[in-house]
């Protein structure tokens, strides 16, 4: 396996969320939110190297923050999704669950509104996504041929 092909395994596996309890809320987060949650869970249970760690990465962060306020940058946090749901977007369209919006799949208000009827709790992340990726108004949704040559 090549350098790259390293680095993108490496990338697909930090962009995943993962399922954590915290306070009795489950939700879900990145990976490196858990793993920083986990370490520090670690290091208030009195774990020395856990600790030290701990406190390397905070220090770390401060300064790469202190350095980008100093020059003047903002922060910038991307999120990448991994997967290929594409099989299944005919079927979410015909079943009105998404439409189309700028060539990107949206999904229709009604079905994020079920979701969180549910009480679903959504890091600030996934709500960016949500909000992202959810029709808003004034999009404008392109009508689609239907699999029976009818336009939707």
């Amino acid at each position: 396996m090549s350098t790259v092909d390293n680095f993108a395994s490496v990338e697909k596996v930090l962009a995943r969320t993962i399922p954590i309890t915290v306070d009795g809320v489950r939700r879900r987060v990145p990976i490196t939110e858990a793993m920083v949650t986990q370490l520090a869970q670690r290091a208030l249970a009195g774990d020395p190297a856990a600790s030290r760690d701990f406190l390397k990465i905070a220090s770390q962060t401060a300064t790469a923050r202190a350095e980008d306020d100093a020059k003047g940058e903002n922060w910038t946090v991307i999120v990448k999704r991994y997967g290929n749901p594409a099989g299944c977007n005919g079927a979410l369209e015909v079943l009105g669950v998404v439409v189309e919006v700028d060539d990107v799949l949206k999904v229709q208000p009604w079905v994020v509104e079920a979701a969180l009827a549910r009480g679903l709790k959504l890091s600030e992340i996934d709500e960016a996504l949500v909000e992202e990726f959810t029709v808003q108004a004034g999009d404008e949704i392109r009508e689609r041929m239907r699999g029976d040559g009818g336009w939707d």
